[in-house]
């Protein structure tokens, strides 16, 4: 059974992966035509219900893309 030897993670172990987002894999083409499907919809086709609210603290952190500028 798969993660039940002396191999297998403990409970308490972390596991971290950090993205450079500069050398992301290039998207497929599926994936390409996933997010054209997305960009083409109408706003207010997108259920954006279950996303929190954005208050005045995080609007006063805020910064532009800071990778691309």
């Amino acid at each position: 059974m798969p993660g039940s030897g002396s191999d297998a993670l403990a409970s308490n172990d972390r596991i971290t992966f950090e993205l450079d987002p500069c050398a992301a894999a290039p998207l497929s083409d599926t994936e390409r035509a996933e997010i054209e499907d997305l960009a083409a919809q109408p706003e207010a086709t997108i259920d954006t219900s279950d996303l929190p609210p954005l208050g005045e603290a995080f609007l006063t952190n805020a910064v532009r893309d800071p990778v691309r500028g």
